[in-house]
């Protein structure tokens, strides 16, 4: 029986790590023609309109793409594109998704991901893909705001596909595509402040102690109080560095008994003590452009 009552597996931490677009473009390429990107702190994501086109990584060999397949690189990086015999055409999404080290989503995503056309056999994502190609295509009024939305709604609507239908099989998402550990998860991130334990965890999920802790580990690639542990203290990050909560108001938030129990627990696996973090952030925000 479920101790508490789960938002979906996906709101939570959406609402913590919400994307954020920085620029949509409709781009063309003559065949046989690549062009390089550098590493930059953004996600980018392709949709092919026209033709082909291949990208590579430094640790990924080259992937083929055709019409509406789609390719999502969670960490950016240094990437090749080549159009193939006819050209290509496609649009580049760039947006922001969190720190790394912060949001567990990218942390446990693999360098790309390649979601072909014709393995979205429920059409979930092919009439959003369609309608942001046209989109990105036309100087209507609006079209900027439209083209920031849309994408926000493609990358959700991706993550629901690649949770739903169990593409990826480890990770934070491989473990919220696990109808039992999703539980689970869901209770750590919609209630951070319950005293959890592996036996209390292991109840949400409807499995016994010994095979909840050993799934979880094979699937997320944490244990399950260690996974507690950095969610709470992600969450401790982002609150220190985006409120004007106190640190005893953040330690109570995410149930411990005491503020100095926090502020162990908080330098243990950040690294710093919370009050050198919140400063760090303060003189980051007003440092001159």
């Amino acid at each position: 029986m479920q101790m508490v009552q789960n938002m979906d597996r996906l709101s939570t931490l959406l609402n913590h790590f919400s994307p954020s677009i920085q620029q949509v473009m409709y781009r063309e390429l003559p065949k046989n023609k690549a062009c390089s990107y550098s590493h930059q702190p953004v996600a980018d994501l392709y949709l092919i309109a026209k033709g082909s086109l291949s990208i590579a990584t430094e640790n990924e060999a080259a992937t083929e793409l055709v019409a509406y397949d789609v390719i999502w690189l969670p960490g950016g990086g240094e990437h090749q594109l080549t159009a193939g015999e006819q050209g290509a055409e496609f649009v580049h999404i760039q947006l922001q998704f969190g720190s790394a080290h912060l949001n567990p989503l990218l942390e446990t995503l693999p360098e790309m991901i390649v979601l072909q056309a014709d393995t979205d056999e429920s059409g979930e994502l092919r009439p959003l893909v369609e309608l942001m190609i046209a989109e990105s295509q036309s100087q209507r009024c609006g079209n900027a705001l439209v083209l920031a939305r849309l994408a926000e709604v493609l990358l959700v609507k991706l993550l629901r596909f690649l949770m739903g239908n169990m593409v990826l099989s480890q990770g934070v998402i491989g473990g919220l595509g696990d109808a039992r550990l999703g539980r689970s998860l869901t209770a750590m991130h919609d209630h951070p402040e319950i005293p959890w334990t592996v036996q209390t965890l292991a109840q949400e999920a409807g499995m016994s102690r010994t095979a909840f802790s050993t799934r979880f580990h094979e699937v997320v690639g944490y244990p399950p109080g260690e996974y507690l542990s950095s969610w709470r203290m992600r969450l401790a990050s982002e609150w220190l560095s985006a409120t004007t909560q106190s640190i005893a108001q953040i330690s109570e938030k995410l149930g411990y008994q005491n503020e100095a129990a926090f502020r162990r627990a908080f330098r243990k696996i950040i690294g710093k003590p919370p009050g050198a973090l919140r400063k760090q952030s303060a003189a980051t925000s007003e440092s001159p452009l």
